[in-house]
């Protein structure tokens, strides 16, 4: 694996990197996806335990035009002025949920003092595309009229920076009102195994190789089109 010159970088975060980079990376597959989100989910326990201890917040299940949400809030957040973030998700469309999320959205509700409303979208394989993106879907028109834009943001990591993109392409051809802001944290916005960010990542990424998105992405959109711009926005 190449060397990763980042000066900026924490003496802790270069240790856990270099830990990383002796752990193999598990290519997922139909026969080993329930395994693998259960093992992943399970390496995440510790650190959500910690995240949901360093904040003062409230954690609940909530239910949105029938897609399941988990809703963070801050203390702090106001029902009159606050600020409502839609978030999605990562995990390559295919293991994740918000509770392994729960390491984000709890810092992004603390120190923005927002509500954070997290959709539960559905996974391939059992659900390929485009059930992810309806559920997203579903779930913006009644922030939208609960919140107004001007109170509703739009944010997602990894996978889920891929359906927040998609959602405001959606948004735009149909004239629905966009979001006041949107943040898309190292979003996976190209499923084709030719972008650019592929090429350039591979070998360098501790946690994710070529091999391991192509297999997401086919598991994402089996007989698709990876170039559709509905399943690759950018």
């Amino acid at each position: 694996m190449a060397a990763l010159k980042m000066p900026g970088m924490s003496p802790q975060a270069r240790a856990f990197i270099e830990r990383l980079k002796g752990e193999a990376i598990t290519v997922p597959s139909a026969d080993n996806i329930l395994q693998y989100r259960l093992e992943t989910r399970a390496s995440y326990v510790p650190t959500v335990k910690r995240a949901i201890e360093k904040y003062d917040l409230e954690v609940e299940d909530i239910n949105i035009n029938g897609t399941p949400c988990l809703q963070v809030g801050s203390s702090n957040w106001s029902a009159h002025d606050g600020l409502c973030i839609l978030y999605c998700y990562g995990g390559g469309m295919i293991e994740g949920s918000p509770y392994e999320d729960l390491i984000i959205t709890t810092g992004l509700a603390h120190h923005l003092s927002a509500r954070v409303v997290s959709v539960d979208y559905r996974l391939a394989p059992e659900h390929p595309y485009p059930a992810a993106q309806q559920d997203v879907g579903s779930v913006y028109p009644a922030l939208l009229d609960r919140y107004g834009a001007s109170r509703l943001a739009l944010a997602g990591e990894s996978s889920g920076g891929n359906l927040a993109l998609a959602l405001m392409v959606q948004l735009r051809d149909q004239k629905i009102e966009l979001p006041c802001c949107a943040a898309l944290f190292s979003p996976w916005v190209d499923l084709s195994s030719q972008g650019d960010s592929h090429q350039f990542n591979d070998d360098r990424d501790p946690t994710l190789n070529t091999a391991w998105v192509n297999a997401a992405a086919r598991l994402y959109a089996p007989n698709q089109a990876l170039e559709d711009p509905a399943i690759s926005p950018l």
